[in-house]
């Protein structure tokens, strides 16, 4: 777990802490590099590597610093994916560890816990609204990597039918909450392939005034924009599309929102999503494709094989007319 085998007591100052009883070296630091600016430690100019025990003396003895430090690890290692929207537990109580008595904690959270925080009594929407713009709602509703599924129930805001969508279904939302098209309309990547069929299938929605542009992206200057709608196809039945959210001239890396089966290009996404991972941790989670399968945010090289350079390249598309606040 990253613990130095030549520095004495590294076993027991890594010890399991928090509500998440995270344990070793690796996992202190990478979820302790996500709350270091927290106020408790400003002026402080501590590392882990360092001051280690200094450090873990403040967390064991402040009880909201912990658990920040628990949300940061469970966010770290994935497990907010697994979580979100399950009523079945099983399953991420299982990942904390084999080896613990989960199962007679799970029987305590059902019958006491639960009961004391009224968990039957939470109420919350896929879509807030905090006045700060559709990309920021869309965004919001990536970070909760709810499932990718396809079905044929693609026209509804309802919680019950976007628990779990495909890529065309998010970005048909998107275009719906942008106030581009009256409903969510029911488009599936493959009548996006050239900015004729996109507007054609969307014709009998598109609200007064509201359209769509098609941008190549080939310009060698070119530049895409937070709110582009990029698209890829290479049959009428395998594509993909996701939204833009921001776009890194230095790094020439592209933000997107989307919801994925596999990633085109995991390694670029994996190096920019966890930097603070090792290289063992982060083919950890390629191999059992614990970032799959769900809706993220995603990184991807500007003219790398996910987006320009992949064999189905189409290009990006821009709308217009909308009424709604973009950012």
């Amino acid at each position: 777990m990253g613990n130095k085998k030549d520095i004495s007591g590294e076993g027991w100052r890594f010890k399991g802490r928090g509500l998440c009883q995270i344990t070793g070296r690796t996992n202190h630091t990478n979820a302790y590099d996500h709350i270091k600016d927290h106020p408790a430690f400003k002026g402080l100019q501590m590392a882990i590597q360092e001051d280690a025990d200094k450090i873990v003396a403040l967390l064991d003895a402040n009880a909201y610093l912990i658990t920040a430090f628990s949300m940061a690890h469970w966010k770290n290692i994935v497990l907010n994916h697994l979580s979100n929207g399950e009523e079945d537990t099983n399953q991420i109580s299982s990942l904390i560890g084999t080896d613990v008595a989960w199962k007679e904690k799970k029987k305590v959270f059902n019958t006491e816990t639960s009961v004391l925080f009224e968990t039957n009594t939470c109420t919350f929407t896929y879509f807030p609204d905090y006045g700060d713009g559709v990309l920021e709602i869309m965004k919001r509703y990536a970070e909760k990597g709810n499932k990718y599924k396809m079905d044929n129930n693609r026209t509804s805001l309802k919680y019950k039918d976007i628990v779990a969508v495909d890529c065309s279904e998010f970005v048909c939302i998107y275009l719906h909450l942008l106030g581009v098209t009256k409903q969510v309309a029911h488009i599936v990547t493959g009548g996006m392939i050239t900015e004729e069929i996109f507007r054609n299938n969307l014709t009998s929605t598109f609200n007064e005034n509201c359209t769509l542009d098609f941008v190549s992206g080939k310009n060698p200057d070119f530049e895409p924009c937070p709110g582009d709608i990029f698209v890829w196809s290479i049959s009428s039945s395998k594509g993909h599309c996701g939204i833009v959210y921001k776009y890194d001239k230095e790094k020439k890396i592209v933000t997107v929102l989307e919801a994925l089966t596999e990633s085109a290009d995991m390694s670029t996404h994996l190096n920019n999503k966890f930097p603070n991972l090792d290289k063992n941790e982060k083919n950890r989670i390629k191999e059992l494709g614990m970032d799959n399968n769900h809706t993220r945010i995603s990184y991807y090289l500007l003219k790398g094989k996910a987006l320009q350079g992949h064999d189905g390249w189409v290009g990006y598309y821009r709308p217009r007319g909308y009424s709604k606040k973009l950012k």
